[in-house]
C-alpha cells in the first residue's frame, strides 16, 4: 500500500490498516533489513514504479527477509515465496543495498508477502517463541502492525510440552503484544495439522503484558535488592462464542470467555463420568472460576468450582481456592494456603464398609469449610500456621473425601507460632475443634520452649523441652467409646519440664553418650480430680560403632556387580527409668494417634469378636494392643502423659551391600542390598513385657538385582503369646515403556490375614495401556479389591475406562475419564487409576470411591 510524503514526513491512514492500530507514529529508529534466497535457486527481482511516482521491489522465487532492531521484538525472521516492498523515498539503490549481505539501514518499510509466508520471533516481554504461519501477509515495521490471512500463530511457551495455536480467517496484530481474530481457533496438540481438542471463537484477542505481582491482599511485591515493584508475564485471550470441540464434537459452550494463553483450555480443568453403589451414577466437573467469570486472575492464585451430581445422593456445589505468594503486607515471607467449601443435599444412606452408616440419620444438608494457611521465613525466623475445619457430620468427610480423611493431617481448628534461631525456639498453640465426635484435646493455649544440643565445658551436651498449658480433654461423643481409660472428659493445667544430660566420649572406635533424664510435671487435676506431681527420672547409655569393608574383586555379569562395598552400623541403647505417678493416672492429652487411626481403632475394636472368632477376645480386651502401653515399650518419650517406669535395651544393625553400575566412566553407586535388623530386651520382662524377655524383632530386606528389578521383604513380631506378627514379601519389575509388575504377599496374626497381592501396567502399544491391581486374602476367604482400567492415549487426549469392586462395602464402580493430554503434563490430574478419582481438584464425590 503506497504512500505520499518523503523520508521524514508521517504517513496518512492506510486502507486495510488493523482494527484499533495505533495512529501513525512520528519517524522511529533507524532498523536493518536484508534479503536473501529461500532455497538454493536464486530469486527474480524487479522494481516498478507506482501510481504515486514511488518505486517498489517486487520479488518471486523464495526470499528470506531479516529486520533487526524492531521495537519490543527485536529481530524478524521472515521467509515467503513472493514480496512486495515499499518506502517512502526509496531509489534504486536503496533496492539494491536490500540484496546484500551488508544490507540496508531504514527508519519505515512496509512489505507485503504470500505464497507459505512464515513469521519468526521471540517476545521480549516473556521467553515464548511465536511462529505466524500465513497464507498472505501485510507489516508494516514503522508501526509494528500486521495483517495475516489463513493465519496459523505458534506460541512456544515455557512449562508446555507443546506449542499452543492460535489460527484465524484473518489476524490482526495492533502491536508487538496485541493480537484480534476472526473465526479464531485455539489448540495445543502433538499434530497440529489434526487437532483432538479445540476451541473455537467467533471473535478472539490476545494480549501479553508484564502485570505487577501482588500479595494476597492486594499490594504489591517489592524487590528488596532494587526497590521495584515486581512484575510478571501475562497473555490474555478474550473471546465470544466460545465452543469447545472433542474429536470435531461439541462438548461444552460460553457465550464468552478471558483466560491465560498459557492454559488454552479455558475453564474447564477435569470431567468425570462414572458409576457405584454408593453414589448411583455420577458426573462431575472442576472449571476455572477466573475463565469462567472472564476476570483477570490473581497472581499466584488458583479459583476452582467444582460441580457434582449423584443420583442416590444428589447435586453438589463445591469451590477451591489456592494461593502462594513471597510477600506479605510489604514484608518479605513465603505463604501458601487453600480454602475449600463442598456441600450437598443428601438423602441417600452413607455406606463405610463394615455395616457403618447405614443405620446413622444423617442430616440431609451436608458439607465442609476449611482454610488452610502457613507463613514462613518471616522476619526474626518466625512461622505462622492456622487452620479452620467444620464438618456438618461424623461421616461426611470419610464418605465423600476419603483420601483425605485417611491420609490428610486432623481436621482441627488452631493457630500455631514458632520462633526459631540456631539451637532454640519456642510455639504457642490455640487448638480447638467444631466437632464433638472425635476424641480430642482443646489446647487454651499451649506454650512449649525448646533448647537443643548446648554444649557445657566442651565436654556435656544439653537439651531441654517444657510446656505449660491449659487442656481440655474432650472424648467422642458421638459412635464408637473411648478406648483407655485415660480418655475421660476434663479440664486441667499442666506444666512439664523434662531436661536430658549426656556425655559423649569415645571408647576406642566405640562411640559412647551416658545419659540422664529428669522429668518434672504438675496437673492441677489428674483422673480423680486432685492435683497431681510427678517426678519421672531416667538414664542409661547409647553406643555406636561402624564396621566396612571393600571387596574389590567381587564381580558379576549375571548379578551386575562391580565390586562390592560392606558398611555396617551396630547401635545400642539401654534405658532404665522410674516415676512416682503412673500414666493410667493421668488424662491423655497428647494423642498418640490421628482421628483416621483412633476411629478406626473404636470402631473395630468391639466388633473383634464377631470377625475373628479363635483371636478376637483376646484383641478386644489384652492391653498388649494398648496405645499407651505400646508406646512405652518401644520407648516413645515426646508424650508428656505416657510415661511410665521401664528398663529396656534397644539394639539396631543396619547393613548395606553398594556396587557400581552405569557406562564406564559414568558409573553410580546403588545399594544393592540392605538388611537392617533391630529388637528389644526386657530385664524386668513379668513388669514390663507381659512375661517375655524379648520383643519388637524386626527386619528389613532390599535386593535390587537390577536398576528396574527388585525384591523386598519386612517382619515385625512381638513373641509373645498371641502377640503380633507381621510380614510381607514382594517383587518388583518395571521398564522404560511405564510397563510395571509387582507381586506380594502379607501376613498379619493373630488378625488371620494372608493376602495376596497382584498389580500390573501394561502397554499393549503406542496407544492402549491396561492397568489392573487384585488383592486376595486366603486367611478370610474373599478378595479384597479389584480394580481394571484400560487407556487409550492418543495425540491429545486419553481416555480411561474402568471398574473396580470393593468387597467392604460391597461396592461395584464403573468410572469413564477423559484427560487433555496438555494437562497431564502440567501436572493438574493423576494417573486414570480408580484411586486418583479422589485427588485435588476432581469433584468431591468421586473421593468416596476409595
Amino acid at each position: 500500500r503506497p504512500t505520499q510524503g518523503g523520508p521524514e514526513a508521517a504517513p496518512p491512514p492506510r486502507r486495510g490498516q488493523p482494527p484499533g492500530a495505533p495512529a501513525p507514529a512520528a519517524p522511529g529508529p533507524l532498523r536493518h533489513f536484508s534479503i536473501a534466497p529461500r532455497t538454493g535457486q536464486a530469486y527474480e527481482a524487479r522494481i516498478e514504479t507506482l501510481p504515486s511516482g514511488e518505486q517498489a521491489l517486487v520479488v518471486t522465487g523464495g526470499i528470506i527477509l531479516h529486520v533487526r532492531d524492531v521495537a519490543n521484538v527485536g529481530l524478524l525472521d521472515i521467509e515467503a515465496d513472493r514480496l512486495v516492498l515499499w518506502t517512502r523515498g526509496s531509489s534504486p539503490q536503496f533496492f539494491e543495498n536490500l540484496r546484500t549481505p551488508e544490507g540496508q539501514l531504514s527508519r519505515d518499510l512496509e512489505f507485503y508477502l504470500a505464497g507459505n509466508v512464515e513469521l519468526r520471533q521471540q517476545s521480549s516481554h516473556t521467553r515464548e517463541m511465536r511462529t505466524l504461519r500465513a497464507s498472505e501477509l501485510y507489516y508494516d515495521v514503522s508501526r509494528n502492525v500486521a495483517i495475516a490471512l489463513g493465519a496459523d500463530l505458534e506460541f512456544k511457551q515455557p512449562g508446555l510440552p507443546y506449542p499452543v495455536h492460535l489460527r484465524a480467517d484473518e489476524l490482526f496484530q495492533l502491536s508487538p503484544t496485541q493480537f484480534e481474530a476472526v473465526r479464531a481457533v485455539v489448540f495445543s496438540s502433538r499434530l497440529p495439522s489434526d487437532p483432538g481438542l479445540t476451541v473455537y471463537l467467533s471473535n478472539a484477542t490476545l494480549e501479553e503484558k508484564k502485570v505487577p505481582k501482588r500479595t494476597l491482599f492486594g499490594t504489591d511485591v517489592i524487590d528488596p535488592k532494587t526497590g521495584q515493584v515486581q512484575t510478571e508475564p501475562q497473555s490474555l485471550v478474550r473471546g465470544t462464542n466460545v465452543i469447545f470441540r472433542v474429536e470435531d464434537v461439541p462438548v461444552f459452550y460460553l457465550p464468552f470467555i478471558q483466560a491465560d494463553a498459557r492454559d488454552p483450555l479455558g475453564p474447564i480443568e477435569n470431567i468425570q463420568v462414572g458409576f457405584n453403589r454408593i453414589f448411583g451414577f455420577r458426573a462431575g466437573a472442576t472449571l476455572d472460576m477466573y475463565d469462567l467469570l472472564g476476570i483477570t486472575p490473581q497472581p499466584g492464585t488458583r479459583w476452582g468450582l467444582n460441580l457434582d451430581y449423584m443420583s442416590e445422593r444428589g447435586p453438589a456445589l463445591g469451590t477451591t481456592f489456592d494461593y502462594a505468594g513471597s510477600s506479605l503486607l510489604g514484608t518479605p515471607a513465603r505463604y501458601t494456603g487453600q480454602f475449600k467449601a463442598w456441600g450437598l443435599h443428601d438423602t441417600g444412606t452413607d455406606i463405610l464398609g463394615g455395616g457403618r452408616g447405614e443405620l446413622d440419620d444423617h442430616p440431609d444438608w451436608r458439607g465442609r469449610i476449611f482454610w488452610r494457611q502457613i507463613i514462613r521465613e518471616l522476619p526474626y525466623h518466625f512461622t505462622v500456621q492456622s487452620q479452620v475445619s467444620a464438618l456438618s457430620d461424623r461421616n461426611f468427610l470419610e464418605q465423600f473425601f476419603k483420601q483425605e480423611f485417611d491420609l490428610d493431617y486432623n481436621q482441627a481448628t488452631f493457630l500455631y507460632v514458632k520462633q526459631q534461631q540456631d539451637n532454640w525456639a519456642w510455639t504457642v498453640l490455640t487448638e480447638g475443634r467444631l466437632f464433638d465426635w472425635m476424641t480430642h484435646t482443646r489446647w487454651l493455649p499451649r506454650a512449649d520452649g525448646y533448647l537443643l544440643g548446648q554444649s557445657f565445658f566442651e565436654r556435656f551436651t544439653y537439651n531441654a523441652w517444657g510446656n505449660l498449658a491449659y487442656a481440655q480433654l474432650r472424648p467422642t461423643e458421638e459412635g464408637s467409646p473411648p478406648l483407655d481409660p485415660t480418655d475421660v472428659r476434663i479440664d486441667t493445667g499442666r506444666f512439664d519440664l523434662i531436661q536430658e544430660l549426656s556425655l559423649p566420649l569415645y571408647a576406642g572406635p566405640v562411640r559412647l553418650a551416658p545419659y540422664g533424664v529428669l522429668d518434672l510435671t504438675h496437673y492441677t487435676r489428674d483422673l480423680s480430680g486432685d492435683s497431681a506431681d510427678r517426678l519421672y527420672g531416667g538414664g542409661g547409655v547409647r553406643a555406636s560403632i561402624p564396621f566396612s569393608r571393600v571387596y574389590p574383586n567381587v564381580e558379576s555379569l549375571l548379578w551386575n556387580l562391580n565390586g562390592i562395598y560392606h558398611k555396617i552400623d551396630l547401635t545400642g541403647n539401654f534405658y532404665v527409668a522410674g516415676t512416682n505417678v503412673s500414666f493410667n493416672e493421668l488424662p491423655q492429652l497428647d494423642r498418640l494417634n490421628d482421628d483416621a487411626t483412633d476411629q478406626a481403632l473404636r470402631n473395630i475394636t468391639p466388633r473383634q469378636p464377631i470377625f475373628n472368632p479363635e483371636h478376637g477376645l483376646f484383641l478386644a480386651t489384652s492391653p498388649l494392643f494398648d496405645p499407651q502401653v505400646y508406646a512405652i515399650r518401644r520407648l516413645v518419650l515426646n508424650r508428656v502423659d505416657t510415661r511410665e517406669e521401664i528398663e529396656v535395651l534397644q539394639v539396631s544393625l543396619r547393613q548395606r551391600w553398594q556396587t557400581k553400575r552405569g557406562f564406564p566412566g559414568q558409573q553410580h553407586v546403588i545399594d544393592w542390598m540392605r538388611l537392617n535388623l533391630s529388637g528389644s530386651y526386657f530385664p524386668n520382662e513379668d513388669r514390663d513385657n507381659f512375661g517375655e524377655p524379648f520383643a519388637f524383632l524386626e527386619y528389613d530386606w532390599l535386593w535390587n538385582i537390577g536398576d528396574r528389578t527388585a525384591l523386598a521383604s519386612s517382619g515385625w513380631f512381638d513373641p509373645i503369646d498371641d502377640g503380633a506378627r507381621v510380614w510381607t514379601v514382594g517383587a518388583f519389575l518395571n521398564r522404560p515403556d511405564r510397563t510395571n509388575f509387582f507381586a506380594g504377599y502379607r501376613q498379619i496374626d493373630p488378625v488371620g490375614s494372608k493376602a495376596v497381592t497382584g498389580a500390573v501396567t501394561y502397554v499393549f502399544s503406542p496407544k492402549y495401556a491396561v492397568t489392573g491391581s487384585s488383592t486376595y486374602d486366603f486367611g478370610t476367604g474373599q478378595s479384597l479389591s479389584n480394580s481394571l482400567v484400560v487407556t487409550r492415549m492418543g495425540k491429545d487426549l486419553q481416555v480411561g475406562v474402568g471398574v473396580s469392586y470393593n468387597v467392604l462395602q460391597h461396592n461395584f464402580g464403573l468410572v469413564v475419564q477423559v484427560l487433555p493430554n496438555l494437562l497431564a503434563q502440567k501436572g493438574n490430574f493423576g494417573s486414570f487409576g480408580i484411586p486418583s478419582l479422589g485427588a485435588p481438584g476432581a469433584g468431591g464425590a468421586f473421593g468416596g470411591l476409595r
